[in-house]
This record gives structure tokens, sequence and C-alpha cells, in this order.
């Protein structure tokens, strides 16, 4: 547990070192469901490291649908 706060803690905020990190903690996910335990069952540290990823991962999904609809407005000629 103690290990996962502190990557909440580290958690990079610039867009670099954010995509790499959650390169890495998906790379972890691919074949369990929780980070502690088994099963399905959200631990604590499940808590804690998706409260220091959400915005990240938020304003990257933003920010390609703002790119997808900006191009579409350019195709489109408008």
């Amino acid at each position: 547990m103690v290990n996962w706060v502190r990557y909440a803690e580290g958690f990079p905020t610039d867009s670099q070192p954010c995509s790499a990190a959650l390169e890495g903690l998906n790379e972890t996910l691919a074949d369990v469901s929780v980070l502690l335990g088994n099963g399905f069952t959200p631990s604590e540290a499940d808590a804690v490291v998706f409260s220091a990823v959400h915005s990240s991962v938020v304003w990257i999904l933003l920010h390609a649908r703002f790119r997808s609809c900006f191009a579409f407005l350019i195709l489109c000629n408008l």
C-alpha cells in the first residue's frame, strides 16, 4: 500500500512524464483487475492511485477530443 501512495504522491503533471507513468500503470494493470488483493474489489491503493491519475486521464481524453473536432472543422472548411 505504501508504494502505491508514494506512486500517487509523485505522479507527474507534465504531459511527457505523465504519459510514461500512465503507460507503466497500464502495463501493471494488464493482467490484474485491482492493484492490491485478488478478485475485482478495489482496494485503498486503487482509490489513491485513481485520485492521482484521474485529472490527467480526463485532460488527455479532452485534448484528443478537441483535436479530432478541430481536424473535422478544418476538413469541412468551417
